[in-house]
C-alpha cells in the first residue's frame, strides 16, 4: 500500500517536495491556499543560486559560507548542501530550464527580459508536478492544524475555498508555508506570508529553529504607489546609492561594489541604509546608466514600472 503524504504549501519547496515523494513510491497532496507556484515567494524570486561552480569548489563554497555566516551556521547543512546542490541543478536543467553559470552561483535565465526570473522556475517546477500520476492538488485550502497522536501527525484540519470545514488524512505531513516576511513594514513578500506555518508547526509540538534569523534584503522599492518590489542585482556600475542631498552612500561608507557587498556584507549594508533612512531619503540613481542596458534583465523589469527610473531617483 503506497504512503499517503500531504505537502503544505505549494512554493517552490513544496513542489519539489512533492516530486521527491513521488518519486520515492507516495501518493501526495500539495495544498495550498493560493494557486500551484506562482502565488508564492518563490514566483517573485530573482532565481539565482550560490553553490559550488567550476570556479568555486565544494571547499571554498563552504569555507566562503562560513565566515559570511560568521561561524555560527549549522555546518552539517552547509556541507550538505555544499555536496547535493549539484543534484538540484541538474533537476533545474532535466525539466527545461537554462542555468546561467557564475564564478561563484547559478542564475535563471529568464523566458523574457521583462519577466522576473522566479515566474520562469515556478512555471517549470508546476509543469512537472502536473505531470506526475499520483497525485493531486487542493487549491483554495487554508490549513488550521496538524492532526497529531502520539507525537505522530496523521492529517491537517482546515477549511475549503467555500468555507465548509474539512479534514485530510496521511501517513505524514511536510510544512512548506514560507516565513513571516510580510509582517515587516517594508518587505517583497506576499502579502499574506505572516507566520501561519510558524503557528501549525508550534501547536503541532515541534521546536522552530533560528526564528532570530531573518533575511533583510537592503534594496526594495519604497517609493509611493509603486509596489514594495526587491531591486534585483546584478546593479550596473552606473548606478548609485544617494541620500537626499545626492551624496553617494556607498562611496562615504568604502564600499567599492555594491553587488559584492549584497553577497557578502549584507547585513553590514542592510544597517548603513537603514541608519541613513533615519535623516535622509535612500534613493538609487540609475540616470547614468546607458539605454541599451534597458533592454536587458533585470533593469527591463524596472522599465515597465509607472515611474520615471531611467532620470528620476
Amino acid at each position: 500500500m503506497k504512503s499517503h503524504v500531504i505537502i503544505v504549501g505549494a512554493g517552490l519547496a513544496g513542489m519539489v517536495a512533492a516530486i521527491g515523494a513521488h518519486n520515492e513510491g507516495a501518493t501526495v497532496t500539495l495544498v495550498d491556499r493560493g494557486s500551484v507556484g506562482l502565488g508564492t515567494n518563490s514566483a517573485l524570486a530573482g532565481g539565482q543560486f550560490t553553490g559550488p561552480t567550476f570556479l568555486h569548489s565544494p571547499e571554498e563554497f563552504i569555507q566562503d559560507t562560513l565566515e559570511v555566516g560568521r561561524g555560527i551556521n549549522r555546518e552539517f547543512f552547509v556541507r550538505l548542501v555544499a555536496s547535493r546542490a549539484s543534484e538540484g541543478f541538474d533537476f533545474l536543467r532535466e525539466i527545461g530550464l537554462d542555468l546561467i553559470e557564475t564564478p561563484t552561483a547559478f542564475r535563471i535565465q529568464s523566458s523574457s527580459p521583462t519577466v522576473i526570473p522566479g515566474i520562469t522556475l515556478v512555471k517549470k517546477v508546476a509543469e512537472k508536478v502536473r505531470g506526475l500520476k499520483h497525485f493531486q492538488t487542493l487549491t483554495g485550502f487554508y490549513v488550521t492544524e496538524i492532526m497529531v497522536d502520539n507525537g505522530q501527525a496523521y492529517g491537517i484540519k482546515g477549511f475549503d475555498k467555500e468555507g465548509k470545514n474539512r479534514i485530510i488524512r496521511g501517513d505524514s505531513t511536510i510544512i512548506a508555508t514560507g516565513g513571516a516576511g510580510a509582517v515587516y513594514s517594508k518587505n517583497d513578500n506576499q502579502k499574506t506570508i505572516m507566520g501561519q506555518g510558524y503557528r501549525l508547526t508550534a501547536n503541532a509540538g515541534l521546536d522552530l529553529w533560528d526564528m532570530e534569523f531573518v533575511q533583510c534584503y537592503p534594496l526594495v522599492i519604497a517609493e509611493p504607489r509603486l509596489p514594495s518590489m526587491l531591486v534585483y542585482p546584478p546593479y550596473p556600475h552606473e548606478a548609485r546609492l544617494i541620500n537626499g542631498k545626492g551624496e553617494d552612500i556607498l562611496e562615504r561608507y568604502g564600499i567599492q561594489d555594491i553587488n559584492d557587498a549584497i553577497m557578502k556584507k549584507r547585513d553590514e549594508l542592510s544597517v548603513i541604509l537603514n541608519e541613513e533612512s533615519k535623516t535622509s531619503h535612500v534613493l538609487m540613481d540609475f540616470s547614468e546608466v546607458p539605454d541599451h542596458m534597458w533592454g536587458i534583465y533585470p533593469l527591463s523589469v524596472l522599465d515597465k514600472l509607472h515611474f520615471d527610473i531611467r532620470n528620476k531617483p
